[in-house]
C-alpha cells in the first residue's frame, strides 16, 4: 500500500473579534432575579461565596458571611397588619395581594379586596361560564365518548362547540334528542361522519347503521352565532342484535396462585376459565391444578453439607435449609451432594504438567494434559500426565510446530517483439524449494492482463531468493542476470507478493551476449503504468477549434464544436490562458445541447481522458455528463462521467478518466459533454444568456501499433457518397475497414440499401388531391420525389391541410372556424401593440362563413417593433473591485462610463464585507454597442483613473460574458503608470468576468523520497517537524517506484481493518491559513491490499469526522485512488495542530 500526499492552501488570513463589555450592568446580573435574603437561609446551609443583596439593602461593612457559614434560625417577628408587607399569616396587605388575582385563584374575572385584617374579600369575582365534566371536547379529535342514556347539566361556553363520538351497533338505529332553553341561547346539534359530512340535523336526530359492523358517529352541539347554553341529551340505540356475554370467554383474569394447605404445594388457577350466563351476565369458574413444591439436591456450601426441605408461603413455593458439619476425618467439598473421606488426591492437585516439546528426531510435538491423573502413595500424592503426540508437517521447533515456510510470488513478464516463443513460453527459475537445486516454471498468457505469468512456491527457507527469466529468439535462449557484466542473478524483492518484469522495448536491455540485464526500473511490484501518448488536444486558443495536439490524423482536422446552443462563440480568460464560451443553454432538458469532440483512435488502446476543464456563469447550466459513441447517434455515459459544474475553475474537472474499450482503435470516435438539467449554477434555471466554457479537453492512450503490412498507416473515414442502385439508396457507414487487396490496403465500408418513400404520401394542394411518389434513378445520390394532381369527385372537395378528398359541407358556425386571427401589428406611431385573439366572432354571408376580430391594444413602455413590444434595452453590470494597500478608503472607488447617455456619470462602489471586494451594480441604457467605464479610487486627496491602451490613450471598455467584472488591482506589480501620472492600466489578466479563484500556498507536503517520512515543503512549522505515519499496521515501511517513476512508501498489516482502526496520519500545522485544500494525494494497493478508504479530519487527533468528497476506492493501479483539489473543512482553518488521515473502512480487498 502505497500514498503520495502534497497539501496546499491559502495565506489569506481573515479574523473576526467580538468584544462584550460590562458596562451599565447591574450587581443582580449574574443570577437574574435570584434573591437570597435572611428568610432564605436555614442552619448548615454552604452559600460559600455566591450571595446577593439587592440594592435596597443596607448591607454593614462588617458583615462577614464566611464559605462555611451556619445561619441561625430567624427569630419569630410580629406580622404588622398595614405595612404593605404580606407577613404571618396574612393573606394580603393593602394593595399587596402576592401576585394573586381573582383568574390565579380559578375565580374568573374581578377584583380583589384586602379586608382591614389582612383577609381576601373574593365577592368581586365572577365565575362565568363554566365547563362541563366532559370538557375538553371542542374538536372531533378531542370527542368525547358517550354511550345511551341521559346526561343532564351539559354546557356550552359562548363560542366553544361541544362534540360526542357514539358507537351504534350493526344494524342499529341511533336517536339523539337535546333539550335546552332557547330563550338563554339558540343551540343546534347534528350527526356527523368521520370525514365532517352531515348525516342527520333534524333534532331528535336519527341515525340508522345499515352496515353489518358497528360505526361510531359523531354529534356536534354548536351554539347559533357563538351564544352558550345549558343543554342536556337522550341516547337511544334500538336494533342491536342480542349479546352473548360468554363471547367472547371474557374469563381471562384466574385468582392469583395460593399455597394448598393439604400438601406443601400450589395451587395454580388455569386460564381461561369457563364461562356461563348467569342472570344475563357472565359468571366465571377457574380450575385449578396443584403443584408439588420442590427443594434443591442437598450440596456442600463452606465446607458443611446443606440440606434442603421444601416450602409454600404467601403463594410462593420456597425452600429452607440446615448445614450439618460432616463426621472426622471427612470433608465436603463445595461442588460435592455429600462428605467423602479425606485423601491426598482430593482434590487433584496434579495441575502442572511439564512443558510441551519436540520428540527427539524434532518431526513431533509432545504435548501434555492441564490435569494429570493422581495416585495415593501413602501420605502423599503421585502425579502422572499422559503425554499427547501431534506429528508437525514441516518439522518441530522450541516447543511448537513450525509453520508452513512456503512464500506464494506472483510473476509477470512481457518481452520484446522478436521474442518467438520457440521452443517454449518464458520462464521463471531459481532455487524454490532447494538451496542448490534449480527448477523452472513455464509462464501462461494472461489474455486480460495483456502479460504472461506464473505463480511460485518457494519452500526454500534462504532469507534471498534467486531467479531469472528465460524466453526464446529462434531457439535461443536468453537469460536474465544482474550486476555488472552479468554477474548475478537477480533476488526476489517485492513488498506485495507480486514482481512485475517489463522487458518489452530495446532500451531496456543491457547485453552480455545471451545473457541480459534489465533496467531496475522496469522491474517492480506493482503492474507498471502504460505509457500513453496524447492522442488529441484542443487548447481552445484560436478559431476553429481545430485540434491542436495529438496524431497527424486529428491535429487539424478534428474540430471542438458545440450543438443545440444559439450564442456565438467567445474568446475569454479561462484556466490556464483563453478558451471559448457559448450562450444558448436554456431548455436542455428538453433538448440535447452539449460540446461534441470527434477523433481518430486508430491504433491506440487503453484510452483515458487526461483532462476536460468546465466552468459556468451563474445563470449557465450546472449539470454535465460525459458520453461516447462509435457512430455520432447511440450515446453511452462515461463511468465517472457526471459533472457539477460552477462558476470557479476548480469544481467542473475531469482528470485521468478511463474511458470504454469500445473506443479503441476507431477511425472516428466522439466524446459529448451534455448539460442534463435546466437547473442553473445559482440554483433557479439557466437563461439564454447563461454561459458554459471548456478549455484543456486531452485524449491519451497506449500505441499499440496499429495495424501492420499493407494496412499500416490507412485511415478509413472518408466513405462513398450515396448512390442510387436498382431503384434503392445505398448508404455507406462512417467507419470502415482496412483489408488487404492484391498487397494494397483497400477500405471497405458496410452498405445499407432502403427503398425511397415520399416525406408526404398525398396532401391538399390549390383545391386538387396531389399524390406523391419517390423513385432512386441510376447515377443518382438521393431519392427524387414527383406528383399527379387529381380532381375530387364531384361533391367533395380537397381543404387546405388535409390528407385526402372530404364531403363539401354547408357554411356554418358551429364548431367556430374562426381560430386564425390577423397577426399582432404595432399601431402607427409605434407606441403600442395591436393584438387579435381567437375565436372571432363568426357570421354566415353571401353562402360562406365570414369571421370578425376585435383587436386590443397595448401601450408599450419601450416602443413597439416588427409586431411586439421592444424589452427594456437596459443592461445590468456588477463591478467589483479590489485596490492597493495605499489606496484611500474614504472616498469610497467609483465606477464611472457615459452609462445612461453620451454624458459621463460615477457610481460609487460599497465594501461588500462577505466576498472582501468594493462593488456596485450599474444599470446602463445607453444602447451604444460598445461602453467604456473607468474605475477611479484615491491616494490620500488624490484621484487616481484607470486607463487602456498604449500610453493611456483610450479608457476600457464592459467585455464579459456573466455581466460581472471582477477588477484586481491590489499588486503594485499590476500597474503600468502613464506619462500622466495619475492614470494607469492594468494587466489584462487582472480584469475577468468572474471572482479570480485565491492564490494558495503550500502548507505542508511530502514526497516520500527519503526513509524519514518528514515534510519536505511548506512552512517553518512543518518542513522537517511533521512526520507521515502509518497507524495500527504491522509491517515496516518500504520504498518502491510509484507516480512517475518515483519513489514512495509501501506497508502491510491492514487486515481486520473492520474492527481494528488502521490509516495513514499527517499531522500538520495551519496557524495564519485558511480556505484550505488538498491539493492531492495518490494510493494504490496490491491485489490483496485494502480496497476501501475515508478521508477524515480532527483537531485533536480523537475525535474524527469524514471530510465531504473524501471517500475513495483504491486499485492496483496508480490513477484510481486519487485525490485532487478537494476543499477542507474549515474547522482546520488556523490551527497549531490538525490532523487528516486516510482510514480503511472494510475488509475487502482490491481482487475480491
Amino acid at each position: 500500500m502505497w500514498s503520495k500526499i502534497l497539501r496546499y492552501s491559502s495565506v489569506l488570513l481573515l479574523a473576526a473579534g467580538l468584544y462584550a463589555g460590562c458596562e451599565g450592568s447591574s450587581p443582580t446580573d449574574d443570577l437574574g432575579d435570584v434573591y437570597y435574603g435572611p428568610d432564605d437561609l436555614s442552619p448548615g446551609i454552604d452559600i460559600g461565596d455566591i450571595y446577593d443583596v439587592p440594592d435596597t439593602v443596607d448591607v454593614p461593612d462588617t458583615v462577614d458571611v464566611p464559605d462555611t457559614a451556619d445561619v441561625p434560625d430567624t427569630p419569630d417577628l410580629q406580622p404588622s397588619c398595614g405595612n404593605g408587607q404580606i407577613e404571618g399569616e396574612e393573606e394580603c396587605d393593602g394593595d399587596n395581594f402576592g401576585g394573586q388575582t381573582c383568574e390565579s385563584l380559578n375565580l374568573g374575572s374581578g377584583e380583589l379586596v384586602c379586608t382591614a385584617n389582612c383577609a381576601l374579600d373574593t365577592s368581586g369575582c365572577e365565575l362565568g361560564c363554566q365547563d362541563d365534566e366532559f370538557e375538553p371536547n371542542n374538536s372531533t379529535s378531542s370527542a368525547t365518548a358517550i354511550e345511551a342514556g341521559e346526561y343532564d347539566n351539559l354546557v356550552i361556553c359562548p363560542d366553544n362547540d361541544d362534540y360526542y363520538t357514539i358507537d351504534v351497533c350493526a344494524g342499529g338505529t341511533l336517536t339523539v334528542a337535546i333539550d335546552f332553553e332557547a330563550a338563554e341561547g339558540e343551540l343546534k346539534a347534528q350527526l356527523i361522519d368521520e370525514n365532517g359530512d352531515a348525516l342527520d340535523e333534524a333534532n331528535p336526530l336519527t341515525y340508522v347503521n345499515a352496515l353489518a359492523d358497528p360505526v361510531s358517529v359523531i354529534l356536534q352541539v354548536v351554539g347559533v352565532e357563538g351564544a352558550g347554553n345549558d343543554y342536556s341529551l337522550t341516547v337511544a340505540i334500538t336494533g342491536c342484535a342480542a349479546v352473548d356475554p360468554c363471547d367472547p370467554n371474557p374469563c381471562t383474569e384466574p385468582p392469583s396462585n395460593v399455597c394448598d394447605t393439604d400438601t406443601v404445594g400450589l395451587k395454580v388457577y388455569q386460564d381461561p376459565g369457563t364461562c356461563t350466563v348467569d342472570n344475563g351476565g357472565a359468571s366465571c369458574d377457574y380450575t385449578f391444578t396443584v403443584q408439588p413444591c420442590e427443594a434443591s439436591a442437598a450440596q456442600c456450601v463452606g465446607g458443611a453439607l446443606r440440606t434442603y426441605t421444601a416450602t409454600c408461603t404467601d403463594g410462593a413455593c420456597g425452600e429452607d435449609y440446615t448445614d450439618t458439619q460432616c463426621d472426622p476425618g471427612q470433608q465436603c467439598r463445595d461442588g460435592a451432594s455429600e462428605c467423602s473421606d479425606i485423601t491426598p488426591c482430593d482434590p487433584n492437585p496434579c495441575t502442572t504438567p511439564p512443558a510441551d516439546h519436540c520428540n527427539d528426531n524434532n518431526t513431533a510435538l509432545m504435548e501434555y494434559p492441564e490435569v494429570g491423573t493422581c495416585t495415593v502413595n501413602g501420605d502423599n500424592a503421585d502425579c502422572e500426565y499422559e503425554p499427547n503426540e501431534i506429528s508437525c508437517e514441516f518439522g518441530c521447533e522450541n516447543g511448537a510446530c513450525k509453520q508452513d515456510p512456503t512464500r506464494h510470488y506472483e510473476f509477470y513478464f512481457r518481452g520484446p517483439e522478436w521474442m518467438d516463443n520457440n521452443p517454449s513460453n518464458p520462464q521463471i527459475c531459481g532455487p524454490f524449494t532447494d538451496s542448490n537445486e534449480w527448477e523452472c516454471f513455464e509462464m501462461v498468457w494472461l489474455e486480460s492482463e495483456g502479460w504472461w505469468g506464473a505463480q511460485v512456491e518457494v519452500t526454500n527457507e534462504a532469507e534471498d531468493i534467486e531467479y531469472q527469466v528465460r524466453f526464446d529468439q529462434s531457439g535461443t535462449t536468453k537469460y536474465q542476470r544482474a550486476g555488472e557484466n552479468c554477474a548475478n542473478n537477480p533476488v526476489i524483492n517485492t513488498t506485495t507478493g507480486e514482481i512485475w518484469i517489463d522487458a518489452s522495448d530495446d532500451d531496456y536491455f543491457n547485453w552480455c551476449v545471451d545473457d541480459f540485464v534489465l533496467d531496475p526500473s522496469k522491474i517492480t511490484d506493482s503492474e507498471p503504468q502504460p505509457a500513453r501518448d496524447v492522442i488529441v488536444g484542443w487548447n481552445f486558443e484560436t478559431l476553429p477549434l481545430t485540434a491542436t495536439a495529438g496524431t497527424a490524423a486529428n491535429v487539424g482536422i478534428q474540430q471542438f464544436t458545440s450543438v443545440g446552443t444559439s450564442g456565438p462563440y467567445t474568446q475569454v480568460n479561462c484556466f490556464k490562458d483563453k478558451c471559448h464560451s457559448v450562450t444558448g443553454w436554456d431548455g436542455a432538458a428538453t433538448t440535447d445541447k452539449y460540446w461534441l469532440a470527434p477523433f481518430d483512435t486508430t491504433g491506440f488502446e487503453n484510452l483515458i481522458l487526461v483532462s476536460s476543464y468546465q466552468q459556468s456563469s451563474n445563470t449557465g447550466p450546472k449539470d454535465f455528463q460525459l458520453q461516447y459513441s462509435v457512430n455520432g447517434t447511440d450515446w453511452t455515459a462515461v463511468d465517472g462521467g457526471d459533472i457539477t459544474v460552477a462558476n470557479n475553475k476548480t469544481t467542473g474537472v475531469l482528470l485521468d478518466l478511463p474511458l470504454p474499450a469500445a473506443l479503441n482503435n476507431q477511425a472516428t470516435a466522439y466524446l459529448r459533454w451534455i448539460a442534463t438539467s435546466n437547473e442553473a449554477v445559482n440554483g433557479l434555471t439557466v437563461l439564454e444568456t447563461g454561459t458554459s466554457r471548456i478549455d484543456e479537453v486531452y485524449i491519451a492512450g497506449v500505441f499499440t501499433g496499429g495495424p501492420v503490412g499493407p494496412c499500416q498507416g490507412v485511415i478509413c473515414n472518408d466513405p462513398p457518397d450515396p448512390a442510387c442502385e436498382n431503384g434503392q439508396l445505398a448508404t455507406y457507414n462512417a467507419n470502415g475497414q482496412c483489408v488487404v487487396d492484391n498487397d494494397q490496403g483497400v477500405c471497405q465500408y458496410a452498405k445499407t440499401l432502403s427503398d425511397c418513400q415520399p416525406a408526404v404520401p398525398q396532401a391538399c394542394v390549390e383545391g386538387q388531391l396531389r399524390v406523391y411518389s419517390s423513385t432512386c434513378a441510376d447515377g443518382a445520390s438521393a431519392c427524387s420525389e414527383s406528383h399527379n394532381d387529381e380532381n375530387c369527385d364531384e361533391g367533395y372537395e380537397c381543404l387546405a391541410g388535409a390528407s385526402e378528398c372530404s364531403l363539401i359541407q354547408a357554411p356554418s358556425c358551429d364548431p367556430n372556424p374562426c381560430n386564425t386571427p390577423p397577426a399582432n401589428h404595432c399601431n402607427g406611431d409605434n407606441s403600442a401593440l395591436v393584438e387579435y385573439s381567437a375565436p372571432g366572432v363568426c357570421s354566415i354571408a353571401d353562402g360562406a362563413v365570414k369571421c370578425d376580430y376585435t383587436p386590443t391594444e397595448t401601450p408599450c413602455a419601450f416602443g413597439c417593433e416588427n409586431g411586439a413590444c421592444k424589452q427594456d434595452p437596459t443592461r445590468h453590470y456588477e463591478f467589483y473591485f479590489r485596490g492597493p494597500d495605499w489606496m484611500s478608503a474614504v472616498p469610497a472607488p467609483q465606477v464611472c462610463g457615459p452609462f445612461d447617455t453620451t454624458d459621463w456619470s460615477c457610481a460609487d462602489m460599497v465594501w461588500l464585507d462577505a466576498l472582501g471586494w468594493w462593488g456596485v451594480q450599474v444599470d446602463v441604457t445607453n444602447e451604444a454597442e460598445d461602453i467604456e467605464y473607468q474605475v477611479r479610487f484615491n491616494q490620500d486627496l488624490t484621484p487616481k483613473y484607470q486607463k487602456a491602451g498604449d500610453n493611456c490613450a483610450n479608457n476600457p471598455l464592459i467585455n464579459t460574458t456573466t455581466g460581472e467584472i471582477w477588477i484586481d488591482a491590489s499588486k503594485d506589480d499590476s500597474f503600468t503608470w502613464c506619462p500622466n501620472v495619475d492614470e494607469f492600466t492594468l494587466d489584462p489578466s487582472k480584469i475577468t468576468d468572474s471572482e479570480p479563484p485565491p492564490v494558495r500556498d503550500v502548507i505542508v507536503g511530502w514526497d516520500f523520497e527519503t526513509m524519514s517520512l518528514v515534510a519536505n515543503a511548506g512552512t517553518p512549522a512543518n518542513v522537517g517537524v511533521k512526520e507521515f505515519t502509518s497507524v495500527g499496521t504491522s509491517g515496516a515501511y518500504n520504498q518502491v517506484t510509484c507516480i512517475d517513476n518515483t519513489k514512495c512508501y509501501a506497508v502491510s498489516g491492514w487486515d481486520g481493518a473492520a474492527t481494528t482502526d488502521k490509516y495513514w496520519l499527517a499531522p500538520f500545522d495551519t496557524t495564519g491559513f485558511e480556505n484550505l485544500i488538498l491539493v492531492s494525494s495518490y494510493q494504490q494497493s496490491s491485489d490483496t491490499g485494502p480496497k476501501y478508504f475515508q478521508l477524515q479530519y480532527s483537531l485533536n487527533g480523537t475525535d474524527w469526522t469524514a471530510v465531504d468528497g473524501g471517500d475513495i476506492t483504491v486499485a492496483n493501479n496508480k490513477t484510481t485512488g486519487v485525490l485532487l483539489d478537494l476543499p477542507l473543512p474549515a474547522a482546520l482553518n488556523n490551527q497549531a495542530t490538525t490532523y487528516l488521515r486516510w482510514k480503511v473502512t472494510s475488509n475487502e480487498s482490491v481482487k475480491d
